[in-house]
């Protein structure tokens, strides 16, 4: 692949988890566990990531993007925990904000009407009060929403560091990270153009399949091949663009 996002190299990277001749038995196993993830929390998705920091690793190496095969449990558990680990780092501050901010809202609804109809508060009180839960909760998403992209943006990079040197550590060196980040700014931001873009697509195909009514059984499996899918895509794509943007910088 050429060290420089294109048309050509996207194609490459959209067709490569299609490519290979067990790659229908390797897409089925990680789009199995992404859909046992649905309903086992954590578990089946350290694995995934595991799996995801192998395929960026080649790709950084120079490799073309390939579906290993699963195999070495044990480490893809052991890399996986950390890449986990490493991901709520970064999203922890904004899914608290956004957590707070959701409980408080549902708790002084319930409570305020309540307190309202057993006499303890009155009409005034109660709009005070609900003007007061929502701006909490706007309040809240906001800031939510601005700490998650903030932990979004650089997670990627974040990744990559680790999947290169397997030490923890390095996905929290914010300057070498911000460097990194700097080199290939605008591959860095097409790459999430992208990723964002065939997200937006699959999730147009989900609402077409639970408005189909008959076709809706089958969303959640459909669900489960295309976020496996663009994780494949994104972790090759990340990766070729953190190559491109060491090589600028060294």
């Amino acid at each position: 692949m050429a060290g420089q996002i294109d048309v050509a190299s996207l194609k490459e990277v959209f067709r490569f988890p299609f490519r290979g001749t067990d790659w229908p038995t390797r897409f089925l196993v990680g789009a199995a566990l992404t859909f046992t993830g649905f309903w086992i929390p954590i578990v089946p998705l350290i694995f995934i990531a595991g799996y995801l920091l192998s395929i960026m690793r080649r790709v950084i190496e120079g490799e073309e993007p390939s579906l290993p095969a699963w195999e070495e449990w044990e480490r893809l558990a052991r890399d996986g925990l950390k890449a986990t680990g490493i991901a709520l780092a970064y999203l922890l501050p904004g899914i608290l904000v956004l957590s707070a901010g959701t409980v408080a809202y549902i708790s002084l609804s319930i409570a305020a009407p309540f307190a309202m109809g057993i006499g303890k508060v009155g009409e005034e009180t109660f709009f005070l009060l609900l003007v007061l839960v929502l701006g909490l909760f706007f309040i809240s998403l906001f800031v939510g929403m601005l700490l998650s992209l903030a932990g979004l943006v650089p997670l990627p990079v974040a990744m990559a560091e680790f999947a290169v040197s397997g030490e923890f550590a390095s996905a929290f060196r914010l300057r070498r990270l911000w460097q990194a980040m700097r080199a290939d700014g605008w591959g860095y931001f097409i790459a999430w153009v992208v990723l964002f873009g065939l997200g937006a697509l699959a999730y147009i195909a989900m609402m077409l399949l639970y408005y189909t009514g008959v076709l809706c059984c089958l969303a959640p499996f459909v669900t489960a091949l295309a976020g496996f899918y663009l994780w494949l895509v994104g972790a090759a794509l990340f990766g070729q663009v953190y190559r491109e943007a060491v090589g600028r910088g060294e």
